[in-house]
């Protein structure tokens, strides 16, 4: 079977090489999430344009998890593991003064039995807990309770941020944690045990995780609440055990049951113009500003024309002129969401345009205003330097875990307690790093104020020596590894083994480095899995084309699917719309195709069918299903094929025949414009919902 495979992969390369025939080409990619379209063409010079298609092909992978996906697997395989090892130490240490059965590594069905005795075992813990705040315990009891905490106790706090994808659990999650702390506060209560009794007080103190309790605000333990409950807990049993809870047990007590597995993130790579900066944070005010700006220069107005009474209305598109995009920058810096009705407020001469921000549905048209008010608005941040200003922002986006990032504000920023506690409870910022430093991006700033994009202000700042690129570009023979050449997009391997943090152990007993791809750990990837696997396949199919037509392409011409970068839950969005596409496409075989014996190829005809409400969209006819079976039908590329190469299902439509013949291979303007029918086209189209969209293509005049 492999031989034959072999055998028919060469026939089909030489074949492609025939047609090729030795021309220049061109090479067109559509990427998406487990698929690359790639089309080649043949290439013309002088007209610097691609000619005829010699092959399309696609090439269809598994796609990888999502990054949040990765990472809540990932996330509770580590948790799992380290809650393992935590009560493990815990039950040696407990054991050393009685508070446990000594410890053994005997395999048993029920291992609660190897660290209690059976009368412990039938006690209620959360009885003890509770007793255990304010009466003596013997040693066995507490042992109980201190290793129920431990096992009950949850995970530190780790902050979420603005751009982070969250679950319908993790904001359920987030709606009980502030649910038991406005409980906590409203009645008094310091520990978790006594707020617990209290959402309990007609029933059994550790009553919460039934099916009867779903629908409400059960407590769950915060970190706060968790350790106060220990530290009464310890500090009143001392009371009557003081040879045995000393000082200094009680410290191994209370880090063993708190203990946290070292959290990292990705360190920030080097500024690529300015190798001695790193990258800024992306939440910092200057990325943030810079997101306005970009936003509101690739907004645009479109506004009605109208030639005569009678013809139909079309559109001219423009951008904002400088003072109305220095009025916007305003109001979105303020904080508010920039919308088109507001802009239309805000320039009463635009109440007939049409407003475009970002993306093509009307639920996507704002743009987002400042989004970090809360902290610009807390007393410390006036009294703070710039330089201890950009230190927060690199502390807050490198320091993942609360306790930790409290103490370097108090410490290293001189915040107080309550201001620290403060800030970690009611800032949101954004996590990650832009693409360069705090230099590159000032000097930047000013092109993208003047109506720049990005891209076009690092070319102009590169042109005229504001920045220098230090990379050194070569010629390959054949594509390298996506690291090699984009620098500046990728991130360091995220782990213990390369983080600096732990550089001094890396030469310590245990501490392994893990299995990794040389060139990944030798130039870094990509933080999103999915961009990164479909970058390393692209890379495979170019690498393969390019050896069976022995040369280099002169253009490579790529288009990005939108879900290419998206997260789970917009994936599953795009998962169950193809799903739905294609029960649609089963109703229309079983309801039209199989009742005239026609093939499947014929779903696509009977789609537009419908899409186009039976008629046809160059007479304004009606089209029956006979017709369709009798062949008196064509499926019409708006744009000629020939042309555009886009065969794509928004460029068909389904004509009557004659139609077609007019029409031939002219654009519909160019065909029907001076056709007196063609204002009630224009009519048609926008009457139909599913012909909306294909409007434009009918008003392009060349």
């Amino acid at each position: 079977m492999a031989k034959k495979v072999a055998k028919r992969y060469d026939e089909q390369a030489s074949e492609i090489k025939q047609r090729l025939g030795g021309r220049p080409y061109s090479i067109g990619l559509d990427l998406g999430v487990g698929s690359i379209g790639l089309a080649v063409a043949a290439y013309d010079r002088e007209t610097a344009a691609p000619t005829d298609l010699v092959f399309a092909t696609s090439r269809i992978f598994n796609p990888s998890t999502g990054a949040t996906e990765r990472r809540q697997k990932r996330g509770q395989r580590n948790s799992l593991r380290h809650r393992a090892n935590r009560l493990r130490f815990l039950w040696k240490l407990l054991a050393e003064e009685g508070l446990m059965l000594p410890y053994s590594k005997k395999e048993v069905e029920d291992p609660a039995r190897l660290r209690f005795s059976d009368e412990i075992i039938r006690t209620d813990p959360y009885e003890i807990r509770l007793r255990g705040l304010s009466a003596e315990l013997t040693l066995a009891e507490l042992g109980y309770a201190l290793y129920h905490i431990a096992n009950h106790r949850g995970s530190s706090s780790v902050r979420t941020f603005l751009d982070e994808e969250r679950s319908a659990d993790d904001k359920k999650l987030e709606e009980q944690e502030r649910a038991t702390s406005a409980l906590a506060q409203s009645k008094g209560l310091g520990t978790f045990i006594e707020v617990l009794a209290d959402f309990n007080a007609n029933g059994h103190i550790g009553f919460r995780n039934v099916d009867a309790l779903k629908d409400k605000n059960v407590p769950i333990p915060t970190r706060d609440i968790i350790i106060q409950e220990l530290d009464t807990l310890l500090e009143t049993q001392r009371t009557f055990k003081p040879e045995i809870l000393t000082t200094q047990y009680c410290d191994r007590i209370r880090s063993a049951v708190l203990y946290e597995n070292e959290k990292i993130v990705p360190e920030p790579d080097t500024c690529p113009y300015f190798p001695d900066e790193k990258k800024l944070p992306r939440c910092h005010t200057l990325n943030e500003e810079r997101r306005i700006w970009e936003a509101i220069n690739n907004a645009r107005v479109e506004v009605p024309t109208q030639a005569s009474v009678s013809s139909y209305v079309r559109y001219v598109s423009a951008p904002f002129s400088d003072e109305e995009r220095a009025t916007l920058f305003s109001i979105a810096r303020s904080g508010k969401t920039l919308t088109p009705p507001l802009i239309k407020t805000t320039f009463p001469s635009m109440r007939q345009s049409t407003i475009i921000l970002q993306g093509k549905e009307k639920s996507a048209q704002k743009i987002m205003g400042f989004r970090f008010s809360t902290l610009e608005e807390k007393p410390f941040w006036a009294r703070f330097t710039e330089e201890q200003q950009d230190a927060f922002f690199y502390a807050w986006t490198n320091v993942p875990d609360d306790e930790r990032l409290k103490a370097y504000l108090i410490e290293s920023l001189h915040l107080s307690r309550e201001e620290a506690d403060d800030a970690l409870r009611t800032i949101q910022l954004v996590g990650d790093y832009g693409p360069i430093g705090k230099t590159a991006t000032k000097l930047l700033m000013k092109h993208i104020e003047d109506g720049l994009t990005y891209t076009e202000a690092l070319a102009k700042a590169l042109e005229s020596g504001e920045l220098v690129d230090h990379s050194v570009i070569e010629t390959q023979a054949t594509l390298p590894y996506y690291g090699k050449v984009l620098t500046g997009s990728t991130q360091a391997l995220a782990g213990k083994y390369w983080h600096s943090a732990f550089k001094e152990r890396r030469e310590q007993s245990g501490f392994t480095k893990p299995n990794t791809n040389a060139d990944e750990e030798l130039f870094g990837k990509i933080a999103n899995p999915v961009v990164h696997q479909s970058l390393n396949e692209l890379r495979k199919l170019l690498n393969e084309v390019m050896d069976i037509l022995g040369s280099k392409p002169e253009e490579i011409v790529v288009e990005l699917a939108r879900e290419i970068k998206v997260g789970a839950e917009e994936r599953d969005r795009i998962s169950r719309e193809q799903g739905a596409l294609e029960r649609e496409a089963t109703r229309i075989f079983v309801e039209y195709c199989v009742p005239n014996n026609l093939t499947r190829k014929y779903i696509e005809r009977f789609r537009l069918y419908e899409d186009q409400g039976h008629i046809c969209p160059y007479c304004l006819k009606a089209i029956s299903v006979t017709e369709i079976v009798n062949n008196n039908t064509d499926i019409d590329h708006i744009f000629p094929k020939e042309d555009t190469g886009d065969n794509s299902y928004g460029n068909k439509v389904l004509a009557h025949v004659h139609c077609n013949r007019e029409k031939g291979k002219r654009t519909p303007y160019a065909a029907f414009s001076a056709s007196p029918l063609w204002p009630q086209i224009m009519h048609y189209l926008s009457e139909t919902p599913a012909m909306r969209i294909k409007r434009r293509k009918f008003e392009v005049t060349d």
